[in-house]
């Protein structure tokens, strides 16, 4: 005994519904992806970029200490323990900028890896709930199938009998 077309159309119907559901799933799980991969080449930008502003910052430190010293030279001043003291805490305080450019460039790009992993693992739990929301949509189509089906078979149930 065939089926009867209404038991075809709710078949037809859940696997429509399924596929639609997987290609969902999936469509949002690829753009998760996507801003995933914008995160990481943003991280490696941060990176790239703390570099070269602590580089700037070296340069500018060694240039203003050169220019303390030709300073220092031209009006006959000795470098004594003041004056090194002057030069080194300009030192000092350009290091402590370099480290600072590259220490927030660090952060900046942990904060754009952390993101890109919690996207790609969105990403993956995003298909997984798509192809578990379409295995249950294939169940319940085809449980609706086998019901009208089983009805159609049986019109006058028991149920329907006794009222």
């Amino acid at each position: 005994m065939g089926l009867d077309p209404v038991t075809w159309a709710l078949i037809g119907t859940a696997v429509f519904t399924e596929a639609g559901s997987i290609s969902s799933a999936n469509a949002q799980a690829q753009a998760q992806r996507q801003k995933a991969a914008i995160n990481e080449a943003n991280a490696a930008q941060a990176k790239r970029k703390a570099d070269y502003n602590a580089q700037l910052q070296e340069r500018q430190t060694q240039r203003i200490i050169a220019s303390q010293r030709a300073r220092y030279g031209k009006s006959g001043i000795q470098l004594d323990d003041t004056a090194l003291d002057v030069i080194a805490n300009q030192a000092y305080e350009g290091e402590v900028d370099r480290q600072m450019k590259l220490y927030e460039g660090d952060l900046t790009a942990w904060r754009y890896t952390t993101e890109a992993g919690f996207l790609e693992e969105s990403a993956g739990n995003t298909q997984t709930a798509g192809y578990t929301t379409a295995f249950g949509q294939l169940v319940g189509g085809a449980a609706s199938a086998a019901g009208y089906q089983k009805k159609s078979q049986n019109p006058l149930s028991i149920h329907e009998y006794s009222h």
